[in-house]
């Protein structure tokens, strides 16, 4: 999300005297925090299920392995997945899968030695390791870059970001045109 949320702030610097960027961790978004107002908009794969908390797609992705070339070969077949080492990330209780990604994901969990809360600091652990994780391609700027990936042995469950945020900003003119802003900076992410 960094690549996005770099070009919103490039973007929205451009046209406004000041402005303030304040990114909170979050494995799955706080409901409470945007009723409460604490946060402006938060980012989430997972869709709401309230009927104060609007949303938009911002992009679609999928999940695929990586790891350090100079320290592994690609893992090619499901039991090199299977007998792999990885990096995870701490997610929140609630947060799930599908049915076809919780095999993987049991077999990942019984391997994942180290976990972390954010996907950069798992880009860290995998240079100059063994180790691999399991992330959406479209994080490859968050220190994945230099790392190689492979595609997973099945057909993982596609991933859609989305925007949330709470129905009382719904028509704020301000609030839209923060939005608009968000949703064009994710322009980068979309196939034509």
């Amino acid at each position: 999300m960094g690549v996005f949320l770099t070009q919103a702030m490039q973007q929205i610097s451009a046209q406004v005297a000041s402005f303030r960027l304040n990114i909170l961790p979050s494995r799955k978004p706080n409901i409470e925090q945007l009723r409460q107002h604490n946060v402006d908009v938060a980012f989430s794969p997972f869709a709401p299920d309230h009927n104060d908390i609007m949303s938009v797609r911002l992009f679609d992705d999928v999940a695929r392995c990586y790891y350090d070339p100079a320290y592994r070969s690609p893992p090619v077949t499901e039991q090199d997945f299977d007998n792999a080492r990885y990096v995870g990330l701490s997610f929140t209780k609630g947060a799930s899968a599908s049915q076809t990604d919780k095999r993987i994901i049991q077999a990942i969990d019984a391997n994942t030695i180290i976990r972390t809360n954010s996907f950069a600091t798992m880009a860290t652990f995998i240079k100059g390791s063994e180790l691999m994780a399991i992330v959406p391609s479209k994080l490859n700027t968050l220190g994945f870059e230099h790392l190689d990936s492979v595609a997973l042995p099945y057909q993982p469950t596609p991933i859609t970001m989305r925007m949330l945020w709470h129905k009382k900003y719904q028509k704020d003119p301000k609030h839209q045109w923060f939005r608009e802003q968000i949703v064009a900076s994710t322009d980068i992410f979309r196939t034509p």
